[in-house]
């Protein structure tokens, strides 16, 4: 049985939070999973294992890597205009060498040159730093190679990041995708997977905002990890990543780096820019217990090991969004983290 003890929602103040919690639960967190002692929090209500606290924050677990998220806001609305094309074609605009769009039946039809890859896009603004669901009900006219969602940073398809689903045939099917916004404003659409020239038709898009998990603060998080290093380096072992689609292209990720085994965090947006990275002190294979922790702004990341002076960067352009938490390993399922992950914390 889950005991509630108060917290962010109605009826429940911080000072009754902070006065009721049990000594366990770090103040301010989102959420804390101690995995070593089977103590778990989320949104004001402790939970008796690790089960129900995955259910009741929308995770799931396949071995020792943990995935959590995406959380649907309820009541968000559509941030596309014109995505049940009723009046022409404005304001989506079509990319791509010899790539042109038209409204045939109120349907958004793509033909694509051949010559390159060849999409549509439409620009949302005042969205920088935050996660959405782009869905889409669409087929292949005569296009030959699948059609794919996608997030650039202009109208042009640069910085163009694609997601996991595919409109593979000539029958309408309805698909999401959860995408990052990494610019302002940021350009959100669909493209054919390769360059070939044909045509494809979509029709209901939308594009609504998601978080990792409710009550997720995307503007200002701390992330608190107490984990064992493995017995030896098996590359870059990754503890922590928050992003989107199933890529590291446009994510967080805290990891032990394989070549020196410090503990670092890489901060990357669009094709896999590099727009922050602090590297904190090393961890030795096989050495005792540590913690780090990480700390996020639009205009600061910072890091600590063991308590350690924090070590800073400015990023360089607007963060990605998070959609999705991952706890040991990347977005991509590439690196997991092969020692113990004992307590991980969202503040």
């Amino acid at each position: 049985m889950s005991v509630h003890w108060g917290g962010r929602g109605k009826g429940h103040s911080s000072r009754n939070l902070k006065s009721a919690l049990p000594a366990w639960i770090i103040p301010g967190a989102m959420f804390d999973a101690d995995f070593a002692n089977g103590l778990y929090f989320f949104n004001g209500v402790a939970y008796p294992d690790e089960t129900t606290f995955l259910a009741a924050i929308g995770g799931s677990k396949a071995g020792n890597i943990r995935t959590i998220g995406p959380y649907d806001i309820p009541g968000t609305p559509n941030l596309l205009t014109n995505g049940d094309l009723a009046s022409g074609t404005s304001p989506w605009a079509a990319y791509g060498t010899g790539a042109s769009i038209a409204n045939v039946s109120n349907e958004l039809e793509l033909t694509t040159g051949g010559a390159a890859i060849g999409g549509v896009l439409q620009g949302v603004s005042g969205v920088g730093g935050r996660a959405f669901k782009l869905t889409a009900t669409g087929r292949k006219g005569t296009g030959t190679t699948n059609a794919q969602m996608v997030a650039a940073s202009d109208n042009a398809g640069s910085l163009l990041t694609a997601g996991s689903q595919s409109f593979s045939t000539t029958s309408n099917a309805t698909k999401s995708d959860v995408l990052g916004a990494y610019a302002d404003p940021a350009y959100f659409g669909l493209r054919n997977a390769s360059a070939a020239a044909g045509t494809y038709y979509f029709d209901n898009l939308s594009l609504t905002e998601v978080l990792p998990f409710q009550g997720f603060v995307w503007n200002a998080f701390t992330v608190i990890i107490t984990a064992s290093p493995p017995a030896s380096n098996a590359g870059n072992e990754v503890l922590w990543a928050g992003g989107t689609v199933a890529s590291d292209t446009s994510s967080f990720q805290i990891r032990r780096n394989s070549s020196d085994d410090t503990i670092r965090c890489v901060v990357t947006r669009g094709n896999g820019t590099q727009i922050a990275g602090v590297t904190l002190g090393a961890v030795a294979d096989g050495g005792g217990d540590f913690t780090t922790a990480f700390s996020f702004t639009p205009s600061l990341v910072s890091g600590s090991l063991n308590g350690g002076a924090p070590v800073t960067a400015v990023p360089s352009s607007t963060l990605p969004g998070i959609g999705k938490v991952k706890i040991g390993d990347n977005m991509g399922a590439l690196n997991p983290w092969n020692g113990t992950i004992k307590r991980v914390t969202m503040l």
